[in-house]
């Protein structure tokens, strides 16, 4: 129904307007429509085509125009060439392009899976940013680095203490705490330890905790981890010093927090889930999930939080605490989940160690994927096209949803593997 008229009473066409008045116009159009529009001349070619334009069709579709985990990072057709051969700015229309791409492979297609190998034990903790994939196994003391595009290791850290061979968590964020790597323990050890990523050091430990921490995050200010009797220590990022000691948080071990700059979102296996004020250090809201047994994951958005127990997913309003919605298709204890954009992805002990997409504009689950795994996924993480899982069988999957087969059938087998030496 928006059609452009190309030719009005009098003769004027639009191609006689100014470029910059023609490229107004087509700021009205919808993509659909500019290549559409884009068919009826050479001029109007060039202009539909002009890179700032796509790029306002971009932002107003995601919110951002951050391009730097793009989707197909070996495509040089999603970046311009320079004289010199460099990369230049991206080509906002292929970006575009190449997210709904992705945006369907999610839902229909089959990504290359590649199975990275290296711990002697299960990998109990993930953390995958961009570029690179940092994995914990706990038992056999190693702390691995992967090259998330090669899937090939970067260096395997050993850590010879207690806090090595209970390692119950990892997080690095580069835009926060470049250049460091965290790690919580457990066991004997009960402490943070705060890694320099390329020494392969612990340079700072941080030691207050009264149990195992099988949760730590951060954001530009404060550290914040939770541990097995139910605290949470909030510390300064740039320091390591002690701020505050929330006690008795939980009634049992905390497994998940996220904190964003204005609050704490904290789970347990007393089956609350609780927000707190970072700040202002006091609960300002608590929920209690209807399942037996306790919540092992949680993350949220601008409006909800989505928390995982056994046979659940919940989803709760983050202005009135009531629950919204339940995922009630799986089976078992959900050990890890992702969200990002319009999806949850979600694994754990049940269906078979499968990998769990649900569709968050229509709370469905639209597939399952066979993982691979033979033993339950204990953390799963999204970063653009990649999904990362771990597993207790001593495996990380690197799944690849921008390269995708034509085949339907979910039961596939992995890519071969990159076999990496734990002994090095």
């Amino acid at each position: 129904e928006h059609l452009v008229v190309m030719e009005v009473e009098g003769g004027l066409r639009l191609e006689s307007l100014p470029e910059e008045i023609i490229v107004a116009i087509c700021r009205f159009l919808t993509p659909p429509e500019l290549v559409v529009v884009r068919l009826t001349s050479h001029h109007l070619a060039r202009v539909c085509d002009d890179n700032a334009l796509w790029r306002a069709h971009y932002t107003k579709r995601y919110g951002r125009d951050d391009y730097s985990f793009y989707y197909f990072r070996d495509h040089t057709e999603a970046t311009e060439e320079s004289s010199e051969g460099l990369k230049g700015p991206p080509v906002w229309k292929v970006l575009l392009k190449q997210r709904r791409v992705v945006a369907n492979n999610w839902l229909t297609g089959q990504p290359s899976v590649t199975v990275l190998k290296g711990h002697l034990k299960g990998v109990r903790c993930l953390q995958f940013d961009k570029d690179l994939i940092v994995s914990g196994g706990g038992p056999d003391k190693l702390l691995l680095l992967w090259d998330a595009y090669k899937k090939t290791p970067i260096r395997s850290l050993a850590c010879d203490t207690s806090h090595g061979q209970n390692m119950q968590s990892v997080l690095f964020k580069e835009d926060v705490l470049p250049g460091f790597i965290l790690t919580g323990g457990g066991s004997s050890d009960n402490s943070v330890s705060i890694w320099d990523k390329n020494k392969g050091v612990i340079v700072r430990s941080l030691r207050e905790h009264e149990g195992w921490v099988p949760t730590i995050d951060m954001n530009s200010q404060t550290i914040v981890s939770g541990d097995e009797a139910g605290n949470i220590l909030i510390w300064d990022t740039e320091t390591g010093m002690l701020i505050h000691k929330m006690l008795k948080c939980h009634f049992d071990t905390i497994w998940k927090l996220q904190i964003d700059q204005e609050k704490i979102v904290s789970v347990s296996h007393d089956r609350y889930v609780r927000v707190w004020d970072p700040r202002a250090h006091i609960q300002t809201m608590k929920m209690c999930s209807s399942k037996d047994g306790g919540i092992y994951c949680v993350k949220f958005d601008d409006t909800r939080i989505f928390s995982g127990s056994k046979e659940s997913i919940d989803i709760w309003d983050f202005r009135t605490g009531r629950l919204l919605h339940a995922f009630t298709e799986v089976d078992d204890w959900v050990m890890g989940l992702d969200i990002d954009n319009d999806k949850l992805v979600a694994g754990g002990y049940g269906n078979n160690f499968r990998v769990q997409i649900f569709d968050l504009k229509t709370n469905t689950r639209v597939r399952q994927l066979r993982s691979g795994h033979s033993k339950p996924i204990r953390a799963v993480q999204i970063s653009g096209s990649r999904l990362v899982t771990s597993s207790l069988d001593h495996t990380l999957l690197v799944w690849d949803f921008a390269h995708c087969s034509d085949e339907s059938d979910e039961d596939f087998a992995p890519a071969p593997a990159y076999q990496h030496d734990a002994r090095d």
